[in-house]
């Protein structure tokens, strides 16, 4: 995925460059000292510990790179920033380092999310004889769901095998985007991931040189299918096989696995669809996501007899599967802010309606002409929504640097908006060096003037410790005024705050009822974490289920 970035001018050595990258604010700096209860989980140099005055697992991931590899890093921690709330993406946190270690060198660490589970691999290799195929599905369609999210975001994984697949609790859990993959898997490894890597990259040119292809989506889908028969098998693909530049050979060829005895038809469809060696014949993620909720929908209706006391759940359920996944844009959630002046505002008006009615019929380049128009008629809502079009490209093409400086002029006018929208500047680093302290300064300002996108904003800034300490109790009691106005992230966050129990008691009930009501407000990663909450206690139901059936057969009372 490419931005626009501003170049680095990187220092001599790897020490000096992590040292400008804290300096910079760009990534959380945590003190080594601050945690404790640190222990090795594995023999890839990877840790958990607990940070100070939390019970909450941090994974500690050693690295040791050198100064291009850090900045390839740096862009791919940028990517994590926009998909750190999803339920089943790994979070970042930031880097510390250990200066006291035993070998009289500086160690560094990655600071992330910790997955009690170890890898899918290693998960399906110890519980696989007892899943269900309904727990099968469910685990496909995690993964289905989280790959669609990133490729909603225009995110490309490029590396998707069962050893970065991780698993939390039962859920599932997509790591690395390259991360990982540049500290510890050396290029000795890179054959250890043959099967799960698009045929295309492997045709060869008359040189008997393998041909520059770049992965993209349909690469993803290519490795989703693999993986889908994988969870299907609970062995690794071609395990009889040498990972060499034979079996490379031989796939690139057409050589598959065999579908497992008794799999369902419909899954076994959808999978080998997947890795068709032709991208063009392979389907979209949404289309795999939809084929999967079907399969899992068409089981559900044989559960029809549960009890009266898991009917509102259901109803949950079919609710979700009449949703339609739409994306709403950061634009509507501005429309609320009274700033229309008085001899503009029927003008404006007109021009705001027409805009969504272009939009709706695929007319963006249109409705972006009519904003700009609106724009140098100096209201403020039009520049507000320009900016955020120069932001995401929509209508036009990314503009980071006017989209910073239209910011900078709406905060100037301390419109609440704008002073939000420069701080989301600072904090990506559009059209400006990343800059956390003025990004909090500005959050908490807009915050302050009652803006919902600030107050969510500056949650997800206390969560995590980003320019100001971690404070958990500041990061619910700030989701709870984002959700009171009603603006969908923040009714999503406070969900997700219940659910984990961040700042207040895990309240799954709760948790669910803002993820639905975030859902129907078109909110799609709403739409995904209420998916996964929903097949999790559909596992308790029928887990019930069993347990008063069996007590009546034994008359236990």
């Amino acid at each position: 995925m490419s931005d626009n970035q501003n170049e680095i001018q990187t220092p001599r050595n790897s020490d000096e460059w992590i040292e400008e990258i804290i300096t910079k604010n760009n990534i959380k700096y945590y003190e080594y000292n601050n945690f404790y209860n640190i222990e090795k989980i594995d023999d890839e140099n990877v840790y958990r510990a607990n940070f100070k005055n939390s019970d909450q697992y941090f994974t500690l991931k050693s690295f040791n790179l050198d100064n291009d590899t850090l900045k390839e890093i740096v862009h791919e921690l940028k990517l994590y920033r926009k998909i750190n709330l999803h339920e089943n993406i790994i979070k970042f946190f930031g880097i510390t380092n250990d200066n006291e270690n035993r070998n009289g060198q500086v160690k560094k660490y990655l600071v992330m999310e910790y997955a009690d589970g170890s890898t899918l691999r290693n998960y399906l290799k110890k519980y696989f004889e007892n899943l269900t195929w309904n727990e099968k599905f469910d685990l496909a369609f995690q993964l289905s769901c989280a790959v669609s999210y990133l490729h909603d975001e225009r995110i490309v994984h490029r590396d998707l095998h069962s050893n970065n697949v991780l698993i939390h609790q039962n859920i599932i859990k997509l790591s690395d985007f390259g991360i990982s993959k540049k500290i510890d898997d050396p290029q000795s490894k890179s054959f250890g991931m043959i099967p799960y890597i698009d045929p295309k990259s492997f045709n060869l040119q008359e040189d008997n040189r393998l041909r520059t292809y770049l992965l993209n989506e349909k690469s993803d889908i290519y490795s989703v299918g693999i993986l889908l028969w994988e969870i299907s098998s609970g062995n690794p693909p071609f395990r009889e096989e040498n990972y060499d530049f034979s079996l490379m050979c031989k796939i690139s060829q057409g050589l598959k696995e065999t579908p497992i005895p008794d799999t369902p038809e419909d899954y076994v469809k959808i999978y080998t669809e997947c890795w068709d060696n032709e991208p063009v014949n392979r389907p979209t993620i949404n289309q795999v996501v939809d084929k999967l909720k079907a399969i899992i929908t068409k089981t559900n209706v044989t559960k029809s007899n549960v009890n009266s006391s898991h009917e509102g759940l259901l109803q949950i359920i079919q609710n979700f599967n009449k949703m339609n996944i739409m994306e709403i844009e950061p634009i509507t959630q501005n429309i609320n802010e009274s700033i229309f002046e008085e001899d503009l505002g029927i003008v404006i008006d007109d021009l705001v309606n027409l805009y969504f009615k272009e939009i709706n019929e695929g007319k963006e380049e249109s409705a972006y002409e009519l904003y700009q128009k609106a724009a140098k008629l100096e209201n403020s809502v039009a520049q507000v929504d320009l900016t955020y079009m120069y932001v995401n490209g929509k209508g036009v093409d990314k503009n980071y640097n006017k989209a910073f400086e239209l910011s900078k002029k709406l905060a100037e006018r301390e419109l609440s908006n704008g002073i939000n929208m420069l701080g989301y500047c600072y904090d990506l680093g559009i059209g400006t060096d990343i800059d956390m302290q003025k990004a909090f300064e500005l959050y908490q300002k807009a915050a302050d003037l009652g803006n919902i996108k600030a107050q969510y904003n500056l949650a997800l800034m206390y969560e995590e410790g980003k320019g100001t300490e971690i404070n958990l109790n500041k990061a619910f009691e700030l989701s709870k005024k984002s959700a009171k106005g009603e603006y969908s992230d923040g009714i999503n966050l406070l969900g997700y705050y219940y659910k984990n129990g961040i700042g207040t008691d895990a309240n799954m009930e709760k948790a669910v009822e803002l993820y639905q009501k975030a859902a129907n407000l078109g909110l799609d990663v709403a739409q995904y974490n209420l998916a996964f909450i929903i097949l999790l206690l559909e596992r308790f139901i029928l887990f019930d289920d069993c347990i008063d059936v069996i007590a009546s057969t034994l008359y236990i009372t």
